[in-house]
This record gives C-alpha cells, sequence and structure tokens, in this order.
C-alpha cells in the first residue's frame, strides 16, 4: 500500500499484510486501526488514481507492455512468455475484481 510509504520490494515478507501494516502503523503514530479498515483505504486511494488517471485522458489502450516484454521470451526459459492475449485477460480479471468495467472503466 503505497500510501503507507513502504518499499514494495517488502511485500513478500509479510505473512498478513494489512494486519501487519495496521500494527506497524499504531506502534509509529499511536493510530488504532483495524486491518479491514486499511484493506477499504487502499482500495479507495487505487480508485481514486484510476479516477485522476481517467480524468487525465488515460484510455484502456494504455493498459498494456512494451512490445519487446510481450514477445521476447527469457533466454533461460523460452516457455516464460506472456501474449498480449493473456495479458488483455489478466487486465481484464483485474479491472473486474476491482469492480470495474473489464476496459477499466470505474462503474
Amino acid at each position: 500500500m503505497d500510501s503507507l510509504i513502504l518499499c514494495k520490494f517488502l511485500r513478500g515478507v509479510f505473512v498478513d499484510f494489512f494486519a501487519e501494516s495496521a500494527e506497524m502503523l499504531r506502534l509509529v503514530t499511536g493510530w488504532d486501526v483495524t486491518p479491514e479498515e486499511l484493506r477499504e483505504t487502499s482500495q479507495r486511494i487505487v480508485t481514486a488514481k484510476k479516477r485522476f488517471n481517467i480524468l487525465a485522458g488515460w484510455t484502456p489502450a494504455e493498459d498494456t507492455l512494451p512490445e519487446r516484454m510481450l514477445r521476447t521470451p527469457l533466454p533461460d526459459d523460452v516457455q516464460a512468455q506472456l501474449s498480449p492475449e493473456r495479458l488483455s485477460a489478466l487486465v481484464r480479471a483485474y479491472n473486474q475484481a476491482r469492480g470495474w468495467t473489464p476496459d477499466g472503466w470505474l462503474e
């Protein structure tokens, strides 16, 4: 959750990210927040960032990766390749999981 100003590379070290983040926030600030409150806050932040991007001219065509990342397999594992079709399916699933349209618009 970017608003906690935690290094993104630390995400894999938490057993329960929101519970442990709530405890860290309590220890640093004295605020008594629940993991659920942090989860809801993070969802609102992501949606606010999405709303800003839409107002700034974002379009679904921008939810992609550079061509080289979609066409060039890894040297050590040629099967580790992400096709444009697979990426599109993953982006659509992410958008729907967020409660947005499959194309990424807010409902």
